[in-house]
């Protein structure tokens, strides 16, 4: 008969390789020619489907599904090749489920226009996700929080009047006791302007209509305690009349039940750990994690108990730590726990946000946040895997596998006792299997136990060989199992002190990946209807119960992984045994008729089926042991010589390339406005009794310029008093004045005032004194570059995002007279308004300088070029940051035209600079413009160099029919 392998293993440098081994049977791929497949097999595959639920989960033509998302934003990630990448690395995860905000600010610049072209084309998002077999759960606002210029209006709506009452809640500072929120027929009406452009399209892509969308949300975390039925019920009902047949849900912002009546399911946030360097323990949890499945149950007694926000990071600040340091503190272990919490506790959907963060490009971010948004994700901001991500996959990859086991449970109580009462965390069943949740949240101590329990009658007291405990290492969790029948009911694991990884039929097999610490013990115990065959032992200790029927596996998590192969009659098992380290590296591709399982790269991208060949597309970041379990036709026999092929290569490709340093700086000055004679007679005159704050004028975001005229006889000084946000130069008559921020990031809504978050209400006056010598004997002109940070987010019951930008008051006063003042404003910089920073534009009359640099003539912006080149090849994956040493004291950075970071050098933390693919060319020329905001110091730019984050390779390897 013939032998098939059963798997190939290779060792791969950065080299190209073609397997042969697995054979995949061409009747069963005849449909699927061509297609790619990523991570496990989900029902996005072009067909209607119905989607209903009860208190367990979601159901999804009649079978039940664990939703396990991450979220992702679109408008964080200004390169749709790069969706493609982020939402493959989130499908190979093991999660089934992408969350994604849709950010009407952003796809509306103006009242009436609306863009949905190029980088804000959301049909082709969806249809990526459909493409790559992702559910979507959409969330359209209209508010979104999202630390996104307020919270996700467009700019012309935060300058509507009072009329336009934003989510129905009346502008109260904090200190007051918020009051019932308003109707607000205006802003309902804008909303639906909204709807009518955003939900169509969303509804097109439901899941009922062959999409992906499997739930809808209106608003997002908007409290009931100050808020308006009538709002949300017709935010329902609009949702209904433009298309949304799926479950329609809200997400409040704390488990307080609000607007649970108002909607299908009820949903809530999650943030436990959010104050940077504080210790977390058992205690963080105890307060509402551990408590989640009871709060929820006041709200959600029929429906799935859900998370729409689950903790996946939390976001830095200007002046913060950076987010290499909330990775150290919110770290794999930190999610291990969390997640199996709260599996522990019967949820059946949650996402993580976030699961990548992106970057706050442009001038699209709130006062909270710099140009970073990483948010200490599961996936880097330039598109890296985490330790974090590897923990959330191993868990997702669990649940995927064992799905029965965990969409319909309940708490049981007395099922299973423990020799450490301080160990056993919750116990479930779905009435046959135990899920058994094993926490050590102490950072000081390991813990061991032994459980015992009951399978069919018979006690188990576990693990039964002497000498050995389940242990459980500090910060650590495990989700054991008990009595689950598997491989078409032929086997049945009676326990195992492993956690399960994996199990998958790949073609005539049934192939499981158990792991746990290195160096500890672990026990595994079947039943099968006879004595099975050991094909492969690899130094496993075996113990055959002949009464019981019962094999008993004992072993050591070693460095490589340990095989064995039991067969008995037509069921095969092929068990393979590794450590928590190894573990993270194993992947399963699905189709809808095979599987396979995969060992040993940093990613699994997916897999290409041509019928008698299949290409498997890997990436990796080092040399690697590649580990393919592939489907083959037969039953042959599997000796030791057939799953150690292996070839040794170098890694001499990752030495070829090398980054271009920047050189050949061009500059110039840039900020005519401050000249007296600067010609301003296009700019928008404000009017006497108008307000001077930017957004009244049709300006939004970033910088604004105010020039304003005024008759003096030059023979005392002057004050200037100005009140604005969030941080400005003044000038008269072209000579440096002053500078202010007004900026406070302990605030919940960060830079509004000095004391709290209604604006005007708490005036931040600045005075600067003008000298008569700088004054001229009749018309005298001050100038005034103001920068915004964005608008505050209008989060919970704080209705502040209408806060006003740019100058609110500005008084020129001779003692306590106030001199008459003509104002005009201008949006943008005048580089920005001239495209300095564009690709094409000549800078040949620029003066050449090298860096670092300082002007002689210190204007107040100054703006640098230097053009590049790259010629990456495809096959390297090699993001790269630009990293700024110094800039004082601010400074914008573009990338070929696009604005890519915003640089506050005294306040930090953030020095490198993510330039994604496709604004970046990596196969041609690229210029990088970096405008410098004097301060009133010795400004210029310090040293510039592009750094890469990472390097990996992308590997295909090919599995041909033998």
């Amino acid at each position: 008969m013939k032998k098939e392998s059963l798997f190939a293993v290779l060792i791969i440098g950065l080299l190209t390789m073609t397997v042969f081994g697995g054979c995949i049977r061409e009747k069963k791929v005849e449909k699927m020619i061509g297609k790619e497949f990523i991570g496990a097999r989900t029902k996005v595959d072009g067909n209607p489907h119905h989607v209903t639920f009860d208190k367990y989960s979601l159901i999804i033509d009649g079978e039940r599904e664990f939703i396990i998302g991450g979220e992702f934003h679109y408008f964080r990630l200004p390169s749709v090749k790069l969706w493609r990448d982020i939402l493959t690395k989130i499908k190979a995860s093991g999660y089934n489920t992408v969350s994604i905000y849709f950010y009407w600010g952003y796809h509306s610049p103006a009242e009436g226009v609306y863009n949905f072209s190029g980088i804000r084309d959301i049909e082709l998002l969806l249809n990526l996700c459909e493409e790559i077999g992702l559910y979507v759960v959409a969330r359209p606002g209209p508010y979104i929080c999202a630390e996104v210029d307020g919270g996700g209006f467009p700019g012309w709506l935060l300058a509507k009047g009072s009329d336009v009452l934003l989510r129905c809640q009346y502008p109260l500072p904090i200190i007051q006791a918020p009051i019932l929120g308003k109707y607000s027929k205006k802003y309902m009406e804008y909303c639906e302007q909204w709807y009518a452009q955003i939900v169509p399209k969303i509804a097109e892509h439901q899941i009922t209509k062959g999409g992906c969308v499997i739930a809808f949300q209106i608003e997002n975390e908007y409290p009931q305690i100050n808020g308006n039925k009538q709002y949300m019920r017709e935010l329902y009902d609009m949702a209904r009349t433009y298309g949304v047949n799926v479950p329609i849900y809200h997400n409040d912002l704390a488990d307080l039940g609000s607007w649970a009546d108002s909607v299908d399911i009820y949903a809530t946030d999650m943030y436990i750990a959010t104050v940077p360097g504080k210790e977390w323990d058992s205690s963080t949890f105890a307060s509402r994690l551990d408590e989640q499945e009871e709060t929820q149950r006041k709200w959600a007694r029929e429906e799935p108990l859900f998370l729409a926000e689950f903790q996946g990071g939390w976001f830095d600040g200007w002046g913060g730590v950076g987010y290499d340091e909330r990775r150290d503190w919110l770290n794999e272990k930190y999610y291990n726990i969390i997640d199996k919490s709260l599996i522990a506790q019967g949820f059946t959907i949650y996402s993580h946000y976030m699961f990548y963060g992106g970057t706050n490009w442009g001038y699209w971010m709130n006062p909270e946040v710099y140009t970073s948004y990483d948010y200490g994700a599961a996936i880097y901001e330039y598109g890296g895997i985490s330790d974090e991500y590897y923990a959330m996959k191993n868990i997702a990859m669990l649940v995927d596998a064992f799905k029965d086991a965990f969409v319909k449970t309940v708490k049981t109580e007395n099922a299973v006792s423990t020799s450490n009462k301080d160990v056993l965390y919750k116990v479930r069943t779905n009435g046959e299997t135990l899920l058994m949740f094993l926490r050590n949240a102490d950072q000081k101590r390991k813990l061991e136990t032994k459980l015992t329990f009951e399978v069919d009658g018979k006690s188990y007291t576990i693990p039964r060989m002497e000498g050995t405990q389940i242990v459980l290492p500090e910060r650590s969790m495990k989700i054991l199992m008990a009595n689950y029948p598997f491989a078409d009911n032929k086997v049945k694991l009676i326990y195992s002190t492993s956690e399960f990884l994996t199990k998958k039929k790949v073609g005539d097999r049934w192939v499981c990946v158990i792991y746990g610490d290195e160096g500890s013990d672990g026990e595994t115990t079947f039943k099968f209807s006879g004595q099975p065959k050991f094909e492969i032992r690899d130094g496993i200790d075996l113990k055959w119960d002949d009464e019981d029927k019962e094999l008993q596996l004992n072993y050591k998590y070693l460095k490589g992984d340990q095989h064995v192969v039991l067969k008995k009659d037509n069921t095969e098992l092929c068990l393979v045994i590794t450590t928590n380290e190894q573990a993270n590296r194993f992947w399963v591709v699905e189709s809808d008729k095979e599987a396979w399982v995969i060992g040993g790269p940093y990613l699994t991208r997916g897999l290409i089926s041509y019928g008698k060949s299949a290409e498997l597309n890997v990436e990796i970041d080092k040399d690697s042991k590649i580990v393919v379990f592939s489907p083959k036709d037969g039953c042959g026999k599997f000796g030791k010589d057939d799953i150690t092929k292996s070839v040794n290569l170098g890694v001499e490709k990752t030495k070829r390339y090398k980054i271009p340093e920047l050189e050949n700086w061009k500059y110039n000055g840039g900020s005519p406005e401050i000249l007296p004679h600067f010609d301003d007679s296009d700019w928008i005159g404000i009017g006497k009794d108008e307000a001077m704050a930017m957004d009244k004028h049709g300006f939004h975001w970033g910088y604004t310029w105010y020039r304003g005229y005024f008759n003096s006889g030059a023979k005392k000084d002057l004050t200037l008093e100005i009140d604005a946000r969030h941080c400005y130069n003044a000038y008269i008559n072209g000579k440096f004045v002053g500078k202010h921020d007004t900026f406070n990031q302990d605030q919940q809504a960060a830079g509004v005032g000095p004391n709290a978050a209604n604006g005007p209400n708490f005036p931040d006056r600045a005075r600067f004194t003008i000298q008569s010598s700088d004054l001229k004997n009749g018309k005298n002109v001050v100038s005034v570059l103001t920068e915004s940070l964005g608008h505050n987010k209008n989060f919970g019951a704080v209705a502040d995002a209408k806060n006003p930008r740019g100058i609110i008051s500005a008084k020129v006063k001779s003692g306590f007279r106030e001199i008459p003042v003509k104002w005009k404003i201008q949006g943008d910089l005048y580089g920005e308004r001239m495209g300095w920073m564009e690709l094409k534009f000549d800078d040949t009359d620029w003066e050449d300088v090298t860096l670092p640099h300082t002007p002689s003539n210190q204007p107040c912006t100054g703006w640098y070029r230097a053009q590049f080149e790259l010629s990456i090849p495809d096959d390297l994956s090699l993001p790269l940051g630009v990293i700024i040493e110094g800039a004082h004291s601010k400074a914008n950075v573009y990338l070929n035209g696009y604005l890519l970071g915003r640089y506050w050098n005294e306040k930090g933390p953030q020095h490198k600079f993510y330039l994604p693919e496709r604004i970046l060319n990596t196969r041609g020329k690229n210029v990088l413009t970096i405008e410098v905001w004097n301060r009133g110091e010795d400004a210029g730019l310090g040293k510039v160099y592009l750094e890469p984050f990472q390097l990996t390779q992308k590997i295909k390897i090919e599995s041909k029919n033998s």
